[in-house]
């Protein structure tokens, strides 16, 4: 018996973040200031995408198509031109129009926030779909005064693992975290980066250690402090870099995303109504 054949999703989270503390409401009339903006924030996220007419992607054409954009699921589909070059009976060769595309979903629930990228489509990876998400929707969020990052959501281990990898060996760690809008992935924090946020307009926090030239940095997860670290980060809060003695670049734990996966019939033969409750269950 054949097995299903299994589509592969990447997570990620996304934060939506004011751009400044000192909102103008005059700016925007829905907005009465920055607690009132916050409280708004993926009303205005969900107006914005469903606002987009056209995509813009510097390597070449791209199409998109929402599927459907309910009070909590937003379902878009993305197809980029990757044209085909084949051989006729007549034996010339000729160029055949393709478009391969893929499911995006989001639960913009504001406590949950987290978006599932089908890996393929003529994408190179997932995280080049999360950077057009971004940069298309933060051109629209910026007349609401905010600004949205995606960020993979991976497991902690990913970074211990790698501790244990190059223990005696790592020179440099750099967490580079958004400041937090939701208080159920920044509970472990042990700074306060939404107080920071607030306080400096801060958007993203760069906190580096770093080891003497003769030594090795010895992180534990004991430590509460790089604990919470990695927990936030892992969560979506953030990547992590490690930088080790022998290795010329930089280890990102980015790199360990979580994948998802669904069986395709299900996608294939289902109508939005359907995929919203499928996604909804998978995105708790």
């Amino acid at each position: 018996m054949n097995r299903a054949k299994k589509v592969t999703f990447n997570q990620y989270r996304y934060q939506i973040l004011p751009t400044t503390q000192a909102v103008q409401t005059d700016f925007c009339l829905d907005i009465k200031g920055v607690e009132d903006l916050r409280a708004k924030k993926n009303e205005f996220f969900k107006r914005s995408l469903s606002e987009i007419q056209q995509l813009s992607y510097p390597r070449g054409p791209i199409l998109h198509r929402k599927l459907l954009l309910d009070d909590e699921i937003l379902l878009i589909q993305l197809a980029v031109e990757r044209d085909l070059q084949r051989t006729t009976r007549e034996f010339k060769d000729e160029t055949v129009e393709n478009w391969p595309d893929i499911l995006i979903a989001m639960n913009n629930n504001p406590h949950i926030q987290t978006c599932l990228i089908e890996q393929g489509g003529g994408f190179q990876d997932t995280a080049t779909v999360a950077k057009l998400l971004s940069d298309n929707l933060n051109a629209l969020l910026l007349r609401y005064q905010l600004y949205v990052a995606f960020e993979p959501i991976y497991e902690k281990k990913v970074f211990w693992d790698l501790v244990r990898k190059y223990e005696g060996r790592i020179t440099q760690i750099e967490f580079e975290l958004i400041s937090p809008n939701m208080s159920n992935i920044s509970g472990a924090l042990t700074i306060d980066l939404g107080a920071l946020n607030r306080n400096t307009n801060t958007q993203r926090t760069n906190i580096q250690l770093n080891s003497d030239k003769s030594s090795a940095l010895t992180p534990t997860e004991n430590d509460p402090l790089v604990s919470g670290l990695v927990d936030y980060a892992s969560q979506g809060g953030g990547d992590i870099a490690v930088r080790a003695k022998g290795v010329s670049k930089k280890i990102h734990t980015a790199r360990g995303v979580n994948e998802v996966y669904i069986d395709e019939i299900l996608l294939k033969g289902s109508n939005p109504e359907l995929l919203r409750d499928i996604f909804k269950d998978i995105m708790r």
